[in-house]
């Protein structure tokens, strides 16, 4: 089979597009027509059980027998794990969400602990441990409010009337803990959790064309560049020039015990899909938007892929193929939407949704540019594609009443969603980008796949005039630098000049598939190079010596970053101070600069510090 798809796709045209189009079209019937003959296989193979009581059981011991000897994030992961497994409203349920609740304690996130511990009692927990849960609870209220006031008076009569149902051993236990609370300051401070949200803007609403975004942007086209993004007048340093919502975030398979499925924040005292034992979420309010948004559809398919198909770029196809689907409401609707747009021939409107850019609806990603592949490439990304057809077609009602099960290979349907699924499995792995979380104070790690259609639009450079930050799935575009009128907005994909030579770049950059002509490249500026200082310039004496104490005090602010510290106030008040600086050099001094330049590293430097932990 895969030799009969590999010469199909041997010669895929360059230029027409209509005969590549019925080339991916015969592999996806030629790989439907294996999978189908295997399909029952396929799914017994893959498919992983829903809820398991015992591996829930085994991951509550897994976590005991480990509580003292690793890591509390990592005994707490498991605790999670144990809650992803547990059958809904169950007994081993209430046992995972109570044990969780001793290691949230221990860790200090003593509001988190309350959250499990109610959760728990609502639950079938045993009634000779409930004295332990209410003790704890009684632990946890004085260490937020060391006050005695009815919530803590109630939680030490509950446990006062289920000691007598404990046995000796764990009553002496609980009495240890109610006599260590007795002394005063006996609990430690509640571990402060970061929350780089409050550093988020609020979104720009004067840009007509552009729905949150800045009136200072405008979308432009040309042959050379394609879609890019312009100045409208001159920008200051650090205005807010967008603020977008990820259209589609999927975690790392590392990372779906740790963060939201939904909004991808930390959390700590998550709840389960009640279906599977895939992913988690920070409450209610998330799994419920999560399931009505896109994830009553995506479940069972998850579930039955296998561990090694868990791959971002293809839970993001599957992703984005049902948000289109929910958006239009209907195959039909989708079809019909995908034809009008297909119909425009405008590059800038053809991703509008009415008159406008809007990043929510799936216009605006249908119509991103995807990087071709090598065959062998195309090849694999036809063979899961078609997977994730498969198991639509048996696990979900997205097909109801269309497919007929003797000849679906043939069925207009198929052929359709065969062909979107792997056009957003394509733009998925072209412009899906990777988060990084702060892990510690010089190491951040990807932790999450995020595809936000307007942030594609913008060009890359290797000295880019933009920055991103991130916070949960929300995101935020703001200059780094004064940027004149007309000129190109632009941020980095990848290596900044500094880090890497012109050639390193540019091979590094081949992933995207493009090379890179930015004024580094042009110029063939690397580690070693050295921007030229704002004293070469032309300069009026006053001007001059106001540059000079700007310089000065930069290096005062970051000599002091180090030993202070960072309070939201403090990291607001550098912001500030650092802007000011490079509105001043904007204003007098020609770019490139190698001050301007320090101070934008600077500024990155601070907005890396406050994104998530």
């Amino acid at each position: 089979m895969d030799i009969q798809v590999d010469e199909l796709l041997d010669k895929l045209s360059l230029v027409d597009n209509r005969e590549n189009e019925n080339k991916i079209q015969k592999a996806i019937k030629q790989y439907l027509i294996d999978i189908n003959n295997k399909m029952s296989l396929l799914i017994n193979e893959s498919l992983k059980t829903m809820k398991d009581a015992k591996i829930s059981e085994e991951k509550v011991n897994e976590a005991d027998q480990n509580f003292i000897t690793v890591a509390i994030s990592s005994v707490i992961e498991i605790y999670t794990q144990a809650i992803a497994y547990a059958p809904n409203d169950s007994r081993q349920l209430a046992i995972a969400y109570g044990s969780r609740s001793a290691a949230l304690s221990y860790a200090k996130l003593y509001q988190d602990s309350l959250n499990d511990i109610e959760r728990a009692l609502k639950l079938d927990f045993p009634n000779n441990l409930r004295a332990r849960l209410y003790v704890r609870k009684v632990k946890n209220l004085l260490a937020l409010d060391p006050r005695i006031r009815p919530d803590v008076k109630d939680a030490l009569a509950q446990t006062n009337y289920w000691l007598t149902q404990m046995d000796d051993t764990n009553k002496k236990i609980v009495q240890s803990i109610l006599n260590k609370l007795n002394q005063r300051n006996s609990c430690d401070i509640s571990y402060k959790k970061w929350d780089s949200s409050i550093f988020l803007p609020q979104p720009p609403i004067d840009n007509p064309k552009i729905l949150r975004t800045s009136s200072a942007v405008s979308l432009e086209y040309s042959e050379t560049y394609g879609r890019h993004i312009i100045a409208t007048r001159d920008i200051k340093a650090c205005e807010t020039l967008l603020v977008h919502k990820s259209y589609a975030s999927i975690l790392h398979i590392e990372n779906v015990y740790k963060y939201c499925w939904y909004c991808s924040k930390r959390t700590w005292s998550s709840v389960p899909c009640t279906q599977c034992f895939n992913v988690i979420f920070c409450d209610q309010h998330c799994r419920d938007a999560a399931w009505n948004d896109y994830h009553d559809l995506e479940c069972p398919v998850i579930n039955a892929m296998s561990d090694d198909k868990f791959n971002s770029v293809f839970i993001m196809g599957l992703r984005l193929t049902i948000k289109g689907y929910k958006e239009a409401g209907s195959l039909e609707n989708l079809k019909k939407n995908i034809e009008y747009i297909d119909s425009i021939s405008d590059p800038i409107t053809r991703g509008f949704t009415g008159d406008v850019f809007d990043d929510s609806k799936y216009a605006s990603v249908y119509t991103l540019n995807i990087n071709t592949t090598n065959n062998s490439s195309t090849q694999s990304l036809i063979k899961k594609s078609t997977e994730i057809l498969s198991f639509l077609i048996k696990k979900t009602e997205m097909f109801d009443g269309k497919i007929d099960d003797e000849n679906f290979t043939d069925n207009k349907w198929v052929a359709f969603m065969g062909e979107l699924i792997f056009k957003h499995v394509e733009i998925s792995r072209s412009n899906a980008i990777q988060l990084r979380v702060k892990r510690n104070s010089d190491a951040f790690i990807p932790y999450c796949d995020v595809l936000m259609p307007f942030f594609s639009l913008f060009n890359h450079s290797c000295d880019p005039n933009a920055h991103k930050f991130s916070s949960g799935n929300t995101n935020v575009v703001f200059s780094s630098r004064v940027i004149k009128k007309g000129e190109e907005i632009t941020i980095s994909y990848g290596p900044r000049f500094q880090n890497l030579s012109t050639a390193e770049r540019q091979q590094h950059l081949q992933v995207h598939n493009f090379s890179c002509a930015c004024i580094a490249c042009s110029n063939n500026w690397g580690p070693d190079f050295r921007l030229p200082s704002f004293q070469a310039q032309s300069l009026p004496v006053e001007i001059e010596n106001k540059l000079m104490t700007s310089s000065r005090y930069l290096s005062f602010i970051r000599s002091k970053w180090d030993n202070t510290d960072k309070t939201s106030q403090y990291i607001n008040e550098i912001i500030y101070c650092l802007s000011q600086i490079l509105n001043i050099y904007g204003e007098h001094v020609e770019y490139p600069c190698i001050e301007i330049e320090a101070c934008k590293d600077f500024l990155e430097f601070v907005y890396g510090s406050i994104s998530d932990h």
